[in-house]
């Protein structure tokens, strides 16, 4: 009786060497949902009346690895249900009169008496275990984050093997944790001696299949494979089955039933007071709910009892008599039909810790260390690991390679309720750290600083060391780091912030937070991300998350910025933009200006009646004032301002704004205010000290209250590009002229050249333009036309993508033209196609063609490389700009929000070069 909250997603099938004999007693319940097939059902016959016979209660509840999904599907106009959900409680299982769970809160297997609830032994690893174990001939079988399947003795907690599950041992930032760059992502199944996982959720990273002997701890066989591996592991027959993370479980029941297998009909038809759990005894249906589970008539579905609890009761099981549940809480509770006179209460308390320390706070004040991850090499201060812990938010990591001590410092911070998600002591004996490059923001080693500890430093960080830690060592910014400080990269407007850091061979840098919850749904094309300087700023519905770019820390999130969600960018101008010392965020009438370290406002300026274009050039904010209600700032469904009634396809509005200004950004005092006619929001690029524009001030377009017209409105009268002195906002030249655009209009500038781009349709395939004017004078001294041979009034990017600029060569549609002469070089590039914006390094495109694909500007011929390669097969971008490379890696924030498309993953992604 599989809860359709538990199925998982895509089922992948391969052969078992046989069907698994089944020795356990049939009233165990030896692994998740009971048997193999996952059926949740017992045979036991569960006796009424049940009395609470003990509870026992976690210090920590369990952390998920994957935070909850975005509220609404606005493209089917519905709300969404979490998928992956697998350890949003410690699933228990029972055998031979004890109960296991695992923990991804303190990275540990626990064993408690069924009979009494008292804990007997724990298992601590160095990473979460987010999977039910398997019980099988005295032995106990999980995985964890670590990247380890581990075997260990039932009866005494010892260890009996551990095998790693990939071909080494490489550690980074994941999910919030330190965990192996290969967690084991499923759960254990055991078939015959056989012992199965996978490990990985990749795949261009690599993903494993494996089977290992559970006696010896032998590898039987490793392979690789090209899908994301993430759930519990089922078999049926001789056919093992695989879940691939957040994909419709329908899509399981149904391949399921097209291979002849039965399901039971309780799967499709759930109460839905219980949707956490539903299980089966041979008289009764068992439901998890909010704060309660239910006994309901096998026969008649009445409810017969229902059991407080604390907390959403993601696992039921029934066995030897007793009914067991455990809630997203931490707690695990007892019920039996045995006589009960006072239920037993275990409650794992907190050991009293250093307290709150003024000196301590000073000196993670002093380094502005007070948050991300730190590296502590050896362990002989655990009084001030500890203190650390307590008076900071940093991820502590504790190097030790002696057992006795890791086994007491693991069971010292356990009960002081840090170990795991606040401190993790690993065992490492090489020489070579297993850590991804600048992961940590602090490191403090009593020893000599050494290379491997220099390189795993963020550039943001500091370590310290010798005795005393009197010695302080920074590294230098990564050279060759890009920025991208606006929605196209810079004021110029070139989608190209200079990265030189990218390279054909990516590894994955860290993965996590933030999640789609917070995100402007992917439809709507909000905002892109920024970074600079090691700093990466993702835009929210409400405001903006500071991240650390080298391991995902959130350093800060500001979620008060009233009318800042801004929609339909693509047809608009960019709400936020970011220099050395400021962020700078438009919402309705104001520009709110944030400290980039604290995320604080420390001024606001305002526009006459609504703030809409916003730059930072050397000593200047940039603004514009637009009409109130120009901007999209809502999401909407389908048929309801949805963008595909309002952005997509052909002949769509165009934002406007009825003038500009200028700030100095050290005192905020305006320097100018210019007004003209209709200034089209995405046109507007600033270079060598102008402002450039489109301008109309065709009668159709000024008689309009709201700032929106079509491109063939905009471009049809009394059209006009215009150069500003962005020292005193006069006008330096306004010239007239004609444009065949009709869908999309961008401007760019380089090279002494302000380049417009844009679209139109030419016997119904989509024709781009670029067209070169002298910054000088005005005049235009070139033109290319690219013809797509893409179908017009399309849906998915088809007429509206920007041009970009890397060296001396523009790319547009799918051709290449010199920067000077316009000439099409004869090359083209990016033959994929996707409704999100190209980007660029110095080196590489980046695209959504479904999935992240990377592009090499130049292949081995020294030509453009129109073939590209996956980036990340498992995770979908955003709709417009979502892959910036900047801070020296190439940066994914999550923006597939509202995505219900069958991906396996919706996470931020950072990927760093291990090439040239």
């Amino acid at each position: 009786m599989m809860s359709q909250r538990l199925l998982p997603a895509l089922i992948l099938l391969f052969s078992l060497t046989g069907v698994l004999a089944e020795t356990q007693a049939k009233t165990d319940w030896p692994t998740y949902l009971h048997d193999h097939s996952r059926s949740g059902i017992s045979a036991t016959k569960l006796k009424l009346p049940l009395k609470l016979k003990w509870s026992h209660k976690m210090v920590s509840a369990p952390k998920p690895a994957w935070p909850e999904p975005a509220e609404r599907d606005y493209w089917r106009s519905k709300n969404h249900e979490p998928i992956m959900i697998f350890d949003k409680a410690n699933h228990l299982i029972t055998a031979d009169g004890k109960v296991y769970f695992g923990s991804s809160s303190n990275d540990s297997v626990t064993c408690l008496d069924a009979k009494s609830g008292a804990t007997i032994w724990k298992f601590y690893t160095e990473g979460p275990i987010r999977f039910a174990p398997e019980y099988s001939e005295g032995k106990v079988y999980f995985g964890s984050d670590d990247g380890y399947v581990y075997c260990i003795d039932a009866r005494s907690g010892k260890l009996v093997w551990k095998v790693l599950g990939a071909d080494k041992d490489e550690r980074l930032a994941g999910n919030e944790r330190v965990i192996a760059k290969w967690p084991i992502r499923t759960s254990v199944l055991l078939n015959g001696d056989e012992v199965h996982y996978c490990a990985g959720i990749f795949p261009q990273q690599k993903v494993y299949r494996g089977a290992i002997n559970k006696q010896t701890g032998k590898v039987i066989n490793k392979v690789t494979w090209k899908y994301s591996a993430q759930g519990y592991l089922a078999q049926q027959g001789t056919e093992l089955f695989i879940r691939t993370g957040n994909i419709s479980g329908g899509r399981f029941v149904k391949g399921l039933k097209r291979r002849g297998i039965p399901i039971k009909p309780e799967v499709n038809d759930l109460p839905k007071e219980f949707p956490y759990a539903f299980i089966g005894t041979e008289n009764l249906k068992i439901g998890g709910g909010d704060n309660k589970i239910a006994l309901i008539d096998r026969a008649s579905g009445d409810i017969k009892k229902e059991f407080k609890v604390e907390g959403k009761a993601y696992s039921v099981i029934v066995a030897n008599g007793d009914l067991l549940v455990s809630t997203d809480k931490g707690n695990v509770y007892c019920f039996s039909s045995t006589n009960v006179n006072t239920a037993k209460s275990h409650n794992e308390t907190v050991k009293p810790t250093a307290k709150y320390s003024q000196k301590l706070t000073d000196f993670l004040k002093r380094y502005n260390t007070h948050k991300g991850y730190c590296l502590v090499m050896g362990s002989a201060n655990a009084k001030f690991i500890s203190s650390l812990a307590i008076n900071s938010e940093l991820r502590i990591v504790v190097i030790e390679n002696n057992d006795q001590k890791i086994a007491g410092l693991r069971k010292l911070f356990d009960q002081q309720g840090l170990h795991g998600q606040r401190v993790s002591v690993q065992n490492i004996n090489s020489a070579k750290l297993p850590y991804m490059d600048y992961m940590f923001n602090l490191i403090l080693t009593p020893s000599t600083l050494n290379d491997e500890l220099k390189r795993v430093l963020n550039p943001r960080g500091v370590a310290l060391s010798g005795r005393n830690l009197s010695k302080k060592y920074t590294k230098d910014p990564i050279k060759g780091a890009g920025a991208w400080t606006h929605l196209y990269a810079n004021p110029q407007n070139t989608l190209n912030g200079g990265e030189q850091n990218t390279s054909n061979n990516m590894t994955i840098q860290w993965f996590g937070e933030p999640g789609p919850r917070k995100m402007v749904d992917r439809h709507h094309r909000a905002m892109s991300p920024l970074s600079q300087d090691g700093l990466l700023y993702v835009p929210t519905q409400k405001g903006v998350i500071c991240v650390d770019a080298y391991n995902g820390t959130n350093l800060w999130e500001n979620a008060d910025i009233p009318g800042f969600m801004r929609t339909i960018i693509i047809r608009d101008c960019g709400p936020m933009a970011l220099d050395k010392k400021y962020l700078y965020m438009a919402g309705e009438d104001k520009c709110n200006i944030l400290d980039i370290k604290t995320g604080k406002v420390v001024k606001i300026v305002s526009a006459k009646d609504e703030w809409g274009y916003v730059a930072t050039y050397k000593n200047y904010l940039i603004g514009s004032h637009q009409a109130k209600g120009t901007s999209y700032r809502k999401m909407a469904d389908r048929g309801k301002g949805h963008p595909s009634s309002t952005a997509e396809r052909d002949n769509r509005m165009v934002m406007s704004s009825d003038g500009l200004f200028a700030y100095d950004n050290r005192t905020f005092k305006k320097k100018w205010d210019y007004k003209g006619g209709r200034i089209m929001n995405p046109s507007i690029v600033i270079g060598d000290d102008t402002v450039f524009f489109a301008e109309s001030s065709a009668e159709k377009l000024m008689a309009n209250n709201i700032g929106r017209s079509t491109i063939t409105d905009f471009c049809n009268e009394k059209f006009f590009i215009v150069a500003l002195s962005l020292e005193t906002g006069k006008v330096l030249w306004k010239n007239p002229l004609k444009l065949p655009y009709t869908q999309v209009m961008f401007c760019m500038y380089a090279d002494g050249k302000v380049i417009l781009s844009g679209s139109y349709n030419v016997n119904k395939k989509v024709s781009y333009e670029i067209i070169g004017i002298d910054a000088q004078k005005g005049k235009v001294v070139w033109n290319g036309v690219s013809e797509t041979g893409r179908r017009t009034n399309g849906a998915h990017g088809e007429q509206w993508q920007h041009a970009i600029i890397v060296g001396n060569k523009v790319y547009s549609g799918m051709r290449v033209f010199d920067l000077k002469t316009g000439k099409f070089t004869g090359e083209e590039y990016l033959k994929g196609k996707g409704c999100g914006a190209t980007t660029a390094s110095m080196n590489h495109f980046y695209s959504r063609s479904r999935q992240m694909r990377m592009y090499p500007i130049k292949s081995e011929d020294g030509k453009t490389a129109p073939e590209g390669t996956y980036l990340c097969s498992t995770s979908r971008p955003g709709c417009w700009v979502n892959i910036i490379p900047a801070s020296g890696l190439v940066l994914i924030p999550e923006s597939s929000s509202g995505c219900k498309c069958n991906f396996a993953l919706q996470t931020s992604l950072a990927f760093r070069s291990v090439g040239n």
